[in-house]
């Protein structure tokens, strides 16, 4: 009996030494559970055994013989319940063994599964993503059909532009030849007709001049006949400079056209272009040949940035003339009050002018050295400040430069 003990006391100590190291989470809860009930077990199957010697030792002390008797059954007990004990153990590790097999089992499976839809998985959004790929790719491909459609289009609509301009250049060339040569015969025609208008003007003339000739020679003849010419005394001859000048000076016509330009002012000057070539006025004085001439004198009348104001006929006009350092468009015309700063830049003139009510019905004109039709007339003006008042000159070409001095020329009326 003593040796089966003991060979279960080894069986339950060589199965107690075999402990798995590697644990599930699961397993090693349901382990930790055991453990705790078979502790439980052992705790009370020693209170008990506390107990019941306890009770032995109380009644072996009444009698000895049935106490003796009593402690070598308990004792057999005891060695029972202790081989019990180590068989539960033994037991109760075979089963953990058992249980531990299983659910690693039951884990590998179910790790399989996983691993086996993950795989799925995997191979599904692969398809997903293959199929996107391809959707992707038929957009591209549709997208490069578009576009060489749209390039071929454009490509089109370029040579058909390119058509129409050639076209419209070619009609523009045909009509600008067909001008050209309407002007060229409308010149041609003016030139005859001026020639004979010309040639009509002297043959008038000199059938007046024939005609006064013939008058005259009738009234000398006439005056002959009635009276006697007069022998002067040989003092008062035509050999004296006193008679010889005052003949002279009832004889010699009179040049009105040098009259008249030594009488002019400096005002009259300046306004004969504008009352002539803007406002219309018929001037009775010919001071000036053409548009293009009183350009060039206005513009040698008029000192470099210096305002010039002249009052006639109930109007009042402002000339401006500026020396321009370089090229500039579009011009500006500032009229101000006199206590405001300097505003000048190199594209405007400025002009001090009291008064903003009063010209909204001003006109700005900026002059044209050779063309009175070329000349920019403003009507309107911008206030960017409560003092002063902006007339704008847009598109402003080299052409409205004058001279070496790259002077222009604005003024305004009103």
């Amino acid at each position: 009996m003593d040796s089966a003990h003991c060979d279960e006391r080894n069986l339950a100590h060589s199965a107690t030494g075999r402990i798995v190291t590697n644990k599930v989470d699961n397993s090693a809860v349901e382990i930790a559970k055991l453990k705790e009930d078979h502790d439980k077990q052992i705790k009370k199957l020693t209170f008990e055994n506390r107990i019941k010697t306890l009770e032995l030792e109380k009644e072996m002390s009444k009698q000895d013989n049935e106490q003796k008797m009593k402690i070598l059954k308990l004792e057999k007990d005891n060695q029972l319940l202790s081989h019990e004990f180590e068989f539960m153990k033994l037991k109760t590790s075979h089963e953990i063994e058992a249980k531990k097999v299983v659910v690693d089992r039951e884990m590998e499976k179910e790790m399989l599964k996983q691993q086996k839809e993950f795989q799925n998985r995997l191979s599904e959004k692969d398809k997903a993503l293959s199929e996107k790929d391809k959707a992707l790719s038929e957009k591209d491909n549709e997208i490069a059909i578009k576009e060489m459609e749209c390039k071929a289009k454009i490509n089109e609509m370029e040579k058909s532009l390119l058509a129409k301009e050639y076209e419209y250049q070619t009609k523009m060339a045909v009509k600008e030849n067909e001008l050209t040569s309407k002007m060229k015969h409308i010149e041609h025609t003016n030139t005859v007709k001026f020639l004979e208008m010309e040639k009509e003007k002297e043959m008038v003339i000199q059938s007046l001049r024939h005609k006064i000739e013939m008058l005259e020679a009738s009234k000398i003849k006439e005056l002959s006949k009635e009276f006697k010419p007069e022998v002067l005394p040989p003092s008062k001859s035509e050999d004296s400079p006193v008679l010889k000048q005052e003949h002279l000076s009832i004889l010699q016509p009179v040049n009105l056209k040098q009259t008249s330009k030594s009488i002019a002012t400096t005002e009259d000057k300046i306004l004969w272009g504008v009352k002539k070539h803007f406002i219309g006025i018929k001037t009775e004085s010919d001071l000036f040949t053409s548009y293009e001439n009183w350009y060039e004198a206005l513009s040698s009348l008029l000192e470099n940035e210096v305002q010039k104001f002249v009052k006639q006929g109930g109007r009042r006009y402002y000339f401006i003339r500026k020396e321009m350092p370089g090229y500039c468009s579009p011009l500006f015309l500032v009229t101000k009050r006199k206590h405001v700063e300097e505003t000048d830049g190199p594209n405007t003139l400025s002009v001090e002018y009291p008064n903003r009510e009063e010209l909204t019905n001003a006109r700005s004109i900026l002059l044209h050295p050779e063309q009175r039709n070329q000349c920019i007339q403003v009507t309107t003006f911008h206030c960017y400040h409560k003092d002063c008042e902006d007339w704008r000159f847009s598109n402003v070409s080299r052409n409205y430069y004058f001279g070496e001095k790259n002077s222009v020329i604005v003024f305004f009326y009103l």
